[in-house]
């Protein structure tokens, strides 16, 4: 196994093609952290001795003292997470990131403990997971747990909606009380409009009105990083003033 730099688009390529990809291993990610977030950027390819590229990941990192840096590698590495391949890259990586003065990664990587429904309770459950978790520990890396109090950079949760279904039978899976406000968003006529001009400074005067100035520089940061890939999208609710007077019509 060796480590070896990847330019952007080599590491797109390979995320694109991964199963664990999510925005957060891309270099739109990338480039949000980096202004947003004053992050530096690396990114890795990890060979087998076959020279087969079979892993990589984003590491975003800080300079803290010096000449010291802390890395970061958001959602964790895109690999295989069998023990194997994690023994073989940790050990190299660790090697690598200390030769360049870093003193600790942090990594979330996507392990799945279990999957539940919406009440909480246990669908399936990840006989695997104690497994690899001990493998990270062996390797000296601290799980600082279940984000119950923040304590991760990334929500422990990831919420999976299966949108495959007719309407009527998504319609129907929902609780009484989303049913009762889907029903009054429609006699309102209030629709849900794409923003196709995607005019991020429209929607930054738009929040402003509506005196919500928390965290717009970090929507902008983040609409400009997903912008030129087209990952990034503005959405309204408004009201369909035809429809709305036709309802009230028949409701009067």
């Amino acid at each position: 196994m060796r480590i070896i730099t990847l330019t952007k688009d080599e590491f797109d390529s390979f995320s694109n093609r991964n199963s664990l990809n999510t925005f957060y291993q891309s270099s739109n990610y990338a480039d949000f952290a980096k202004i947003n977030d004053n992050y530096e950027v690396h990114y890795l390819g990890f060979k087998d001795n076959d020279d087969n590229l079979i892993g990589a990941s984003l590491i975003l990192y800080k300079t803290l003292f010096w000449g010291y840096k802390a890395a970061y590698a958001p959602r964790g590495f895109l690999l295989s997470y069998n023990e194997k391949d994690i023994l073989s890259v940790v050990e190299n990586l660790k090697r690598l990131l200390r030769k360049q003065k870093f003193i600790f990664i942090t990594i979330d990587p996507p392990i799945v403990l279990s999957e539940r429904d919406k009440n909480g309770q246990i669908l399936q459950s990840n006989d695997d997971a104690d497994h690899l978790l001990k493998t990270f520990r062996k390797n000296n890396f601290e799980h600082i747990g279940f984000n119950l109090y923040n304590e991760s950079k990334l929500s422990r949760w990831n919420v999976i909606a299966r949108l495959n279904s007719d309407s009527r039978i998504l319609y129907n899976n929902f609780d009484n009380e989303v049913k009762e406000k889907i029903t009054y968003a429609n006699n309102m006529a209030i629709v849900v409009k794409e923003d196709t001009t995607e005019n991020i400074d429209d929607f930054v005067e738009y929040m402003k009105k509506l005196e919500m100035k928390k965290n717009l520089k970090y929507y902008t940061n983040l609409f400009h990083a997903f912008e030129k890939s087209r990952k990034a999208k503005i959405f309204y609710a408004k009201i369909d003033t035809k429809k709305y007077t036709q309802n009230a019509n028949v409701l009067y």
